[in-house]
C-alpha cells in the first residue's frame, strides 16, 4: 500500500575552503535551507581526501583557485 509520500535521499555536500567562517556559514545555510542536505567541511585538500575515502559525497564545493590540489579527486 502506497501512502503517496515520496522518500527523498539525503545528499552530502563537502565544502573545502581555508576560511573557517566561510565553510561554517555555507554549511549552516545549506543545511537550514533543505533538511535533505548534510554539509561536511574540510580546511584543505588533504582533509577533503580523508573524508572522500570514508564517506560518500554527492557534491564538492571549493573556492576557485584556493584548493588547486583538490583537482582530480
Amino acid at each position: 500500500c502506497s501512502s503517496g509520500v515520496r522518500e527523498v535521499a539525503v545528499r552530502t555536500i563537502l565544502i573545502v575552503d581555508d576560511e573557517e567562517l566561510f565553510r561554517r556559514s555555507l554549511a549552516d545555510g545549506l543545511e537550514a535551507s533543505d533538511p535533505h542536505w548534510t554539509a561536511l567541511t574540510a580546511e584543505g585538500a588533504a582533509r577533503a581526501r580523508e573524508i572522500l575515502e570514508t564517506t560518500q559525497v554527492d557534491l564538492v564545493v571549493t573556492a576557485n583557485g584556493h584548493n588547486r590540489m583538490i583537482v582530480g579527486l
